[in-house]
């Protein structure tokens, strides 16, 4: 379900971003040839130099700590879907009904993260709209 390819696609995202050399902060700067480039913060050694001044600050703004975040807030959002559902097991009455308003309230959290990996093949479009 969309539990399982979150949580897959966040697995994926991890290791992409922790295989990347410096896998903290960038910064982008002109390096001395007058071209974009980017270092990794704090320890200033030059990874990339990049041409196109646009590119590289989009690249900084996804640096591998900020998608390491997001990926941790991403799995929170299933860990509380997840937690909401282990509630309802058991509940009834007025509480159930609680329960289900906010399961709702979680599962379009859960269908707004699916979507930025909707190009992929294991996404599920016609299931997972909002």
């Amino acid at each position: 379900g969309i539990r399982e390819f979150l949580n897959a696609r966040c697995d994926e995202d991890e290791a992409a971003a922790r295989r990347v050399s410096g896998s903290g902060s960038w910064h982008a700067y002109i390096a001395g040839d007058g071209r974009w480039a980017i270092e990794t913060v704090p320890d200033g050694d030059p990874d990339a130099v990049i041409g196109h001044e646009a590119m590289c600050r989009h690249m900084v703004r996804h640096d591998p700590a900020h998608v390491l975040r997001e990926v941790e807030a991403k799995r929170r959002h299933v860990e509380h879907y997840a937690e909401v559902e282990r509630l309802l097991d058991g509940s009834d009455g007025h509480i159930r009904n609680e329960l289900l308003s906010v399961r709702r309230a979680y599962w379009l959290v859960l269908v707004d993260d699916a979507q930025v990996y909707r190009d992929h093949p294991d996404y599920r479009g016609e299931e997972w709209k909002p």
